[in-house]
């Protein structure tokens, strides 16, 4: 071959190369570092690189690390944010993204994260003074703050100023999740408003996963029906574990509406709901323990949760809180079978214990009030024998 005919090939080589790079420029983000690997993740620290990930759905299995607070400046969306479903690791690493608007968006699956994948992951995440609403033209349902649809996993995430408006067809509203299908761990809504045609509830709209140790102190309300302080509906195959609400509603012509759940076909156990803060307009929930606001503030109310130090209250003067806000408080630790003092367990627990003894359809009373140990949904020698194993222990 001639020094001219190598010459023309190097050069179309080069063309292609350089062809091929700008094409992945395209499709692929920029961020502020690292590789996307789970060792190192791409970083992000400013609205370019959030907003590349946005733009960027090849990237939407790849592992991100925030490394500053986001401020989105009252940005406008029409659009989730990051509409493709997410199927990586989102590691907000305590930091926040704060003052987004989705506006008007158009039918379903709308929020800072649009959808996420079974293999998904957002965790140690904040979203702070967003707003979020659907279109009466295009009505849809998975409408949240943080996720419209979850099928993955949310762990230490929450809303604050968080406010969703559906649209009155809208469906599934929730302020941190729309719909779930996944798992929500250790996660929050304070401070916000949801409201929708139906299906609406503080932190989840529809649940059909697990939300685990989570909380809801927001204002509810819905043109229709299935209102719920913290779940709209709790579906089959749905678990609400050591969860609470102390939302507030301001209408009770419903036909399903709950201080903590609407409707529930699922399991719930160990939950609460403050009953005084939502009387006249809501008087029961389909799952979980109505309480005082007084009694919603101290330890004693909250049995079966303890030995693995994830709440806190300052007794007397706020709500329990995820030991990960570092809150301050006392850790909430009941031991198995401590049903009336903090002393322990001693014979006036064994007498509350009696009291209940051979009690059938827990599920019903607060899984009998507590003293179903095992929310087997009967009081039996199983609730004997761990009552026994945790005789006159102490906190």
């Amino acid at each position: 071959m001639s020094a001219m005919g190598t010459l023309n090939t190097r050069c179309v080589v080069f063309y292609f190369v350089t062809i091929l790079q700008l094409a992945f420029n395209v499709f692929a983000g920029t961020y502020g570092g690292g590789d996307g690997s789970p060792g190192n993740p791409y970083k992000i620290a400013t609205v370019s690189h959030l907003l590349s990930l946005s733009q960027s759905p090849a990237d939407s299995d790849k592992c991100f690390i925030m490394t500053a607070d986001i401020n989105l400046s009252n940005q406008k969306f029409n659009t989730s944010v990051i509409n493709s479903p997410f199927k990586g690791t989102f590691d907000g690493n305590g930091h926040k993204i704060q003052n987004f608007s989705i506006y008007q968006a158009r039918f379903s699956y709308i929020g800072l994260f649009s959808s996420v994948d079974k293999n998904g992951q957002i965790k140690r995440l904040g979203v702070v003074n967003c707003s979020v609403s659907d279109s009466d033209e295009a009505p849809g349902h998975s409408i949240a703050v943080l996720v419209g649809y979850n099928s993955g996993t949310i762990t230490h995430c929450y809303i604050m100023g968080g406010n969703v408006l559906g649209s009155k067809w809208s469906q599934f509203l929730g302020v941190l999740v729309g719909q779930n299908v996944g798992t929500i761990n250790q996660c929050y809504a304070r401070i916000g408003t949801v409201y929708g045609n139906t299906y609406v509830g503080g932190l989840v709209g529809l649940n059909h996963g697990i939300i685990n140790q989570s909380y809801a102190q927001v204002y509810v309300q819905a043109s229709d029906d299935y209102v719920g302080g913290l779940v709209g509906m709790n579906w089959e195959r749905g678990v609400v574990y050591q969860c609470y609400s102390a939302s507030t509603f301001s209408r009770s012509k419903y036909d399903h509406v709950g201080g903590l759940i609407s409707y529930n076909i699922g399991s719930v156990n160990y939950c609460y709901w403050d009953a005084q803060l939502t009387f006249p307009y809501v008087k029961s929930s389909d799952g979980g323990c109505g309480r005082t606001t007084a009694q919603m503030k101290t330890a004693d109310t909250c049995i079966g949760w303890g030995g693995d130090e994830v709440w806190t209250v300052q007794e007397g003067i706020a709500y329990p809180q995820l030991a990960w806000e570092n809150a301050g408080g006392q850790v909430i630790n009941n031991i198995p079978g401590d049903f009336t003092s903090p002393e322990g367990v001693d014979f006036l627990d064994f007498a509350y214990f009696a009291a209940r003894w051979l009690n059938t359809n827990c599920a019903a009373s607060c899984d009998c009030d507590g003293a179903d140990i095992d929310e087997s949904g009967s009081i039996d020698f199983a609730d004997l024998a761990i009552f026994s194993e945790h005789w006159l222990e102490c906190n």
